[in-house]
């Protein structure tokens, strides 16, 4: 189950690093709101860290280290995206896609609570966190 979590964590990663770095000329017509895309997509990158990362039986720890990779990763991406024709670095995109974190994490602690409650959930986690 942990390797399930890490390839999905990698493909996800891998589709965010290629939306993100696609020159500007080259997508297609987009109505949607720019930081929502940034907000959902940084959020489920955190959850998917939270669920990837092993817990090491160190209490939340695992959700620390996603908060600072995921932010991290945020910057840099930011930061790489003035080197795309047409893409620029944009602070509201960081700050859109650190509140996307902070959802996202959130939502795993939320979803990891709900799955302690219950018996076949605690062995679930149990077998992911390694």
């Amino acid at each position: 189950m942990a390797r399930f979590a890490t390839i999905c964590l990698a493909c996800y990663w891998l589709a965010i690093f290629a939306g993100t770095h696609i020159p500007s000329r080259s997508l297609p017509s987009f109505t949607a709101n720019d930081k929502l895309c940034h907000f959902l997509a940084f959020g489920g990158l955190a959850f998917l860290l939270a669920w990837a990362i092993p817990a090491n039986g160190k209490k939340l720890n695992h959700v620390r280290w996603a908060a600072v990779i995921a932010v991290l990763y945020s910057i840099v991406d930011e930061l790489t995206q003035t080197l795309i024709p047409g893409r620029s670095c944009d602070l509201w995109d960081m700050a859109a896609d650190c509140m996307g974190v902070a959802l996202g994490l959130i939502a795993y602690l939320i979803v990891r609570q709900a799955l302690l409650q219950v018996r076949w959930g605690r062995s679930l986690l149990l077998s992911l966190s390694r």
